[in-house]
């Protein structure tokens, strides 16, 4: 599968540069509207993977002498990770707590929000102070529990669906794919064969009982896929899509 880049931005507030020795890491200072951050680029095959790194390098940076000294009231509130593969959106078994839902930034939230018709909201609660949070929950005023979108509709092009209400095309792909050990194949030496039926006369036959004996194996991986919302508006513009960015992980997933 294709890695991607994620950027990961920490909002400092002021003008307080980060150590040599994180500026030799990748770690970048810079100003925006907000204020001063500290960026760095992770790549990782999906948001979730890249959340997960920003984070433990955030903790890992919070607990030096640095840190404890100029950034202080830093919290892991102040730490984003973009979206660069529109990743993130709501959709049928949508869950608050998956590292895909954590370190979002406004823009997305917002979107999220608007998305979901009412049903999500912003993270109030403040359950934990050293691990990164969901960055949005469910509203305790709308019923969770009998929320049932519609199922996504197959649009005959492999891997592509489409989402109804919205009518955003969804395609998934292949996050891990699947691992078997232990499979054996063994051939029938003796197998009753019969002239084929179609090219009668020309001497060849075809075999009339089971050739190959197969004994089954077990998994040691599952085979997983992640959803992407693409951004395309049309069948034809969502294959294009397909073609520019996953052409290659998708002609050697269906090879």
């Amino acid at each position: 599968m294709e890695t991607a880049s994620y950027l990961a931005t920490i909002k400092v507030g002021d003008a307080i540069e980060p150590t040599r020795k994180a500026i030799s890491c990748g770690v970048s200072f810079l100003f925006r509207e907000d204020g001063f951050v500290w960026t760095r680029l992770f790549t990782a095959k999906s948001r979730g993977e890249a959340v997960q790194r920003a984070s433990n390098w955030f903790f890992s940076l919070k607990c030096s002498k640095h840190a404890k000294a100029n950034i202080p009231h830093v919290t892991v509130k102040d730490l984003t990770v973009d979206d660069p593969r529109n990743e993130v959106f709501f959709y049928k078994r949508f869950r608050c707590f998956d590292a895909n839902s954590k370190l979002l930034e406004d823009e997305t939230i917002e979107r999220l929000l608007k998305e979901s018709r009412g049903k999500l909201r912003k993270s109030k609660l403040d359950r934990k102070k050293f691990a990164c949070r969901s960055s949005v929950e469910w509203n305790r005023n709308s019923k969770r529990l009998s929320y049932r979108p519609p199922c996504l509709e197959w649009t005959g092009f492999p891997r592509l669906y489409l989402e109804p209400d919205t009518g955003a095309f969804i395609y998934k792909l292949k996050k891990q794919s699947q691992q078997t050990v232990g499979t054996k194949y063994s051939f029938r030496k003796s197998v009753n064969t019969t002239p084929m039926p179609r090219k009668e006369g020309d001497g060849r036959r075809v075999w009339t009982g089971k050739v190959i004996d197969i004994e089954k194996g077990f998994k040691i991986q599952e085979l997983r896929y992640k959803s992407v919302r693409l951004k395309a508006k049309s069948l034809e513009a969502a294959r294009k899509e397909i073609s520019l960015k996953w052409s290659e992980t998708h002609s050697a997933d269906d090879s």
